[in-house]
């Protein structure tokens, strides 16, 4: 039986390779972009932004490989196969596993999970000793998870909201394009002066916003707090390449 690995992100399927390769382990890799940061996900305060956002949401939920990873090469995923699903703790790649297993089922479906950090905020970040412990400590997915999984899946379709906000692991609720302006405000140092500081320090300060929406959407959200009157920004955080951004209350 062939193995395929299913990873989110190149980065990420790109250190999964290597150490496969280290281990002499065979198997393809499958690469799916998480599908919070492709689509409309911006200016979704604007009615047709959010109409185009629940239409893309409706259309990925319907395939595996949707147009958006033919760039990646991505080849047929077999149910036949064995199904390895890389899976972290966040709404990138967990939302790829719940696709994965509502649209195939989980007879052959095995689970490889791990956990970010302040400092690991990707598969990517992970050095090949670390993966290769991952790799080894694979398991099944059980039946109970994967009726958990599909039922929670459901509910989201029919729900069909713009965001898809991860509670807990296979637990999801609906949200509107708003649900993180307190958590993102309250990322931002509580103090009278100007803070210095860059979008990286920001989301570093609350792993929850990287790891359910991701530096795009938290750039946006930045923004139209700016407009709001209830963040000033001095820079632009847009230049990658200046480390200076101010922002204040």
């Amino acid at each position: 039986m062939k193995t395929q690995y299913i990873v989110t992100g190149a980065s990420s399927a790109g250190s999964f390779r290597v150490a496969l390769q280290e281990l002499g382990l065979g198997g393809e890799v499958i690469v799916l972009q998480d599908v919070l940061s492709y689509g409309p996900i911006k200016n979704l305060e604007k009615p047709l932004a959010r109409l185009k956002r629940r239409r893309f949401n409706q259309k990925i939920s319907k395939k595996i490989n949707y147009p958006l990873e033919a760039k990646n090469v991505v080849k047929k995923i077999i149910p036949k196969n064995k199904i390895v699903i890389v899976s972290g703790g966040n709404s990138f790649s967990e939302l790829n596993l719940m696709r994965v297993v509502s649209l195939i089922g989980g007879e052959n479906v095995y689970l490889i999970q791990f956990e970010l950090s302040k400092t690991r905020c990707s598969l990517g970040s992970f050095p090949p000793k670390d993966i290769k412990k991952l790799i080894k400590k694979e398991k099944k997915i059980s039946k109970k998870d994967v009726k958990e999984i599909k039922k929670q899946f459901e509910k989201l379709k029919k729900e069909n909201a713009e965001l898809r906000i991860r509670k807990s692991r296979y637990k999801y609720v609906s949200g509107k394009y708003d649900f993180y302006d307190k958590l993102i405000l309250s990322s931002i140092p509580k103090i009278k002066e100007r803070y210095f500081g860059t979008l990286g320090k920001i989301l570093a300060s609350n792993m929850r916003i990287w790891a359910n929406m991701g530096m795009d959407f938290v750039e946006w959200r930045i923004y139209e707090l700016a407009k709001q009157k209830r963040v000033k920004i001095i820079g632009n955080l847009k230049d990658k390449n200046k480390d200076k951004v101010y922002l204040q209350k």
